[in-house]
């Protein structure tokens, strides 16, 4: 007889625990803008299709395809201010995890939660900040669980425009989700063509309904305030390439990542082979291969690949070798979640780019703690399967564990942290002498926080997309500042203490500094 537990177990605690592994100070560089971008259009009642924020007019026109991100992110602040953003990140990580559990069990696999827990908060653990992509994972996992329901039971395929509809305003990650659609209507109409292979469903006539509310999910996301120019602007960025080689979040995942991901799904294929569908490998390899093409895509394998394996990866006590293949992930995920998601971070602007960063440095402490953390629940959750075989608990207790972990999450917030926002990761301490009447040259990452913090214009800021300005900035970083000053009549700058630039500037006899703190320095023409 198979007794069901009543109370928490592992996977229950863990989630809990999520809520609280958000509980950190705000540090996405992007953020910043994004808040502008909100309040500017509270403030002007209207979409923004011009460039309102830098003086070099960069960005204009401008596509602002995570306008509704944006609105939302403005409100969380306006509702309870920085510490309601931090709150608002645990809510959406939170619900990263509970639309997968929801995944799981439309999946029939409720008992894979713990393992997905484990690599899933492994590998993406560094790239947990408030962005709209984290919106963009949401409903990517939303989207899987409608597959999942409309495989088994035919229903639910016309909430796929329900879907894409906000999605297109949010976060440009809707292009993923429609790849997936196509995708997979392609492989279960070509399913026939195969013989031998496992068919993804038995509902009748599936394939030529999924493609149909495919076409009408696509068309509703040309439903925007910039219609096909969604589209437009993602393409242009993949196709420049310079672009992308400079930018950290465009390079290419470390190689223990790459080994982690080409072992899993080769593993995975060993395994079970034709007994998972065609359609079943398509948020696999497709989150397995986006994840490999730059850093800022790692968090699609561990949070969408991997649950689609454990989906169709079956009963893993009944295999050897598939507890030796979920042992060995969740092991490799540990350790690999240890290394930085931008091991380039600290190098913008620097001369050599090996200088101290002490805000990475944190960063190093907080992936360490959730390593230690993810360890003891593994050998935890071990102890406790060699004693007992009761299953999963019910569903309200995790609704409830989840609960208790954002309660906390609010309530320890400004207990526990010194301030909302990373220490010495902005130059705070120079703000005041940045004024609206100069044309400031700044530090890329900074844009955003001089533009939400000051209301001061930019050369450039995080919105870059691959514009000509770009490499202009990466030039004032070499031995033609002087030329790209000149052409732009900068008359200040703020620049990162130590960088290469700030070194130029400190010899120059025409520039004088006129401010400094322990991050930045601003200077001035004399």
């Amino acid at each position: 007889m198979i007794h069901r537990r009543r109370g928490p177990d592992a996977a229950d605690l863990l989630l809990g625990a999520i809520p609280l592994l958000c509980l950190f100070p705000l540090r996405n560089n992007d953020l910043w803008w994004h808040l502008a971008a909100g309040r500017a259009m509270v403030e002007t009642g209207g979409f923004l299709y011009g460039d309102p924020f830098s003086f070099t007019h960069y960005l204009s026109p401008w596509v602002n395809n995570e306008w509704l991100s944006q609105l939302l992110f403005y409100t969380g602040w306006r509702i309870a201010g920085a510490w309601g953003l931090i709150v608002l990140r645990a809510c959406l990580y939170t619900a990263i995890f509970l639309v997968l559990r929801s995944w799981l069990r439309e999946g029939r696999q409720p008992g894979a939660l713990l393992p997905c827990l484990v690599v899933g908060i492994a590998l993406s653990y560094g790239w947990w900040e408030l962005r709209p992509s984290t919106l963009s994972i949401v409903l990517t996992l939303a989207l899987l669980v409608i597959l999942e329901r409309a495989r088994r039971s035919g229903r639910g395929l016309a909430l796929l425009p329900v879907l894409f509809s906000p999605w297109a305003s949010l976060h440009p990650g809707f292009l993923f989700g429609l790849c997936i659609l196509v995708a997979t209507a392609a492989a279960v109409a070509a399913e026939r063509f195969v013989p031998g292979w496992r068919r993804w469903s038995a509902q009748p006539a599936l394939a030529r309904r999924l493609a149909g509310w495919t076409a009408v999910s696509a068309a509703v996301t040309l439903v925007n305030p910039y219609g096909w120019n969604v589209y437009r602007q993602q393409i242009e960025i993949t196709h420049n390439a310079p672009y992308r080689a400079l930018l950290d979040e465009w390079v290419p995942p470390s190689v223990p990542y790459l080994a982690l991901v080409i072992a899993t799904v080769i593993a995975f294929a060993v395994l079970r082979g034709r007994r998972v569908p065609l359609a079943a490998w398509v948020p696999i390899l497709g989150a397995a291969a986006l994840s490999m093409t730059g850093v800022r895509f790692e968090e699609y394998f561990a949070l969408v690949a991997v649950p689609a394996i454990f989906v169709h990866l079956g009963v893993v006590s009944r295999s050897k070798g598939r507890m030796a293949f979920v042992a060995a992930l969740l092991a490799a995920s540990v350790v690999v979640g240890l290394r930085p998601p931008l091991a380039v971070s600290g190098r913008e602007g620097r001369a050599d780019g090996t200088a101290f960063d002490p805000v990475e440095t944190r960063l190093g402490h907080r992936l360490a703690w959730n390593a230690g953390l993810l360890t003891l629940v593994i050998a935890g959750a071990a102890i406790a399967a060699s004693k007992t075989g009761r299953s999963p608990s019910r569903s309200r207790t995790r609704w409830a564990a989840a609960g208790a972990g954002l309660a906390l999450t609010a309530a320890l917030g400004p207990v526990l942290l010194k301030s909302a926002v990373e220490r010495d990761r902005y130059p705070s301490g120079c703000l005041d002498a940045l004024s609206r009447d100069d044309r400031t040259f700044n530090r890329l990452s900074w844009g955003g926080f001089i533009l939400w913090t000051r209301r001061v214009p930019t050369f450039i800021d995080g919105r870059c997309s691959g514009q000509p300005l770009f490499f202009e900035y990466a030039r004032a970083y070499g031995p033609a500042w002087r030329e790209v000053f000149d052409a732009h009549a900068i008359d200040a700058a703020v620049v990162a203490r130590g960088d290469a630039l700030e070194t130029a500037l400190s010899v120059a006899e025409d520039w004088r500094q006129v401010c400094t703190d322990p991050v930045a320095a601003v200077y001035r023409r004399r």
